[in-house]
C-alpha cells in the first residue's frame, strides 16, 4: 500500500516533474510517483500550484 501523502520538498517537485515530462514524453496518460498512479493532467496542475506556491503566490 503506497503511503497516504507526499511532502513535497524541493527535491521531490524536481523528481515529480521529470517522472511527469517523461511520461508525457512517452504518450503515457498516467505515471507512478512514490507508489502513487498520478495523472499527467493532475501533475501538471500540480506542478503549477507547487511552484507558485514556492513563489509566495
Amino acid at each position: 500500500m503506497p503511503p497516504k501523502e507526499i511532502v513535497f520538498t524541493p527535491a521531490k517537485i524536481v523528481a515529480l516533474r521529470t517522472a511527469h515530462d517523461a511520461a508525457v514524453t512517452g504518450g503515457q496518460e498516467q505515471f507512478k510517483f512514490e507508489g502513487h498512479d498520478v495523472l499527467t493532467d493532475y501533475a501538471r496542475y500540480l506542478l503549477e500550484y507547487l511552484k507558485n506556491r514556492q513563489a509566495g503566490r
